[in-house]
């Protein structure tokens, strides 16, 4: 749908409302840090004291060749 519309003013419309969010939500991340303070807080809350990452490929190498 956003091939669809992306020619369109419609489209460029919309993808403008999306720039401008983007640009205004890093803007605010920017001038208030105690807002990624918060937000790293949440996170660590979520995730529990005992969480590890744990890859979704495993511990195999990644496909450098996947357009093949």
């Amino acid at each position: 749908q956003a091939v669809a519309a992306g020619g369109m003013s419609i489209g460029q419309k919309g993808m403008m409302v999306a720039a401008k969010t983007l640009t205004l939500t890093a803007m605010d991340i920017f001038k208030n840090p105690s807002v990624t303070t918060e937000a790293l807080g949440e996170l660590n809350k979520r995730r529990g004291a005992n969480f590890t990452y744990e890859a979704l490929v495993g511990d195999r190498k990644p496909p450098l060749d996947y357009r093949k």
